[in-house]
């Protein structure tokens, strides 16, 4: 029995040797990245995308009601119509919500919008609003 023993020991050194290497190396990359502040700096930098998403959201809004009232000062119905359904778009699309959630954010932005639609002869849509909530949900 000794004898098979000693036949796997080579076998069993470098297994042994290899194991320690990567044990060596994670505790060195422990090591360095907590040297070099590597996840402190990925933490900012994740802190700075998120501030940086809701700002670009904050400009497109901004953006699609200059617009809107842009093209309603100039007349062009249409246009407005479609800088203020991006809007609504925006609104709803950018929330994670739950379906009754999105379902209550589409009644809120109904009645903060209506006027606004109404202003330049629409309505405000109800069929595709609520098949929006219901996709919205789905995908969460």
């Amino acid at each position: 029995m000794n004898k098979y023993l000693f036949d796997f020991w080579p076998l069993i050194s470098i297994l042994l040797g290899i194991l320690i290497c990567v044990v060596v190396l994670l505790i060195l990359r422990g090591f360095m990245l907590w040297y070099w502040k590597i996840n402190q700096v990925l933490k900012n930098q994740e802190q700075q995308t998120a501030l940086l998403t809701q700002l670009y959201r904050k400009q497109n809004r901004n953006t699609a009601r200059a617009s809107y009232y842009t093209h309603r000062a100039m007349g062009d119905n249409a246009r407005a119509h479609h800088y203020l359904l991006q809007m609504v778009f925006e609104e709803l699309g950018n929330t994670h919500l739950k379906a009754d959630d999105h379902k209550t954010k589409y009644n809120n932005l109904k009645a903060q919008y209506s006027p606004l639609f109404k202003v330049i002869g629409f309505e405000f849509p109800s069929i595709w609003g609520e098949r929006l909530c219901e996709c919205l949900s789905l995908r969460n």
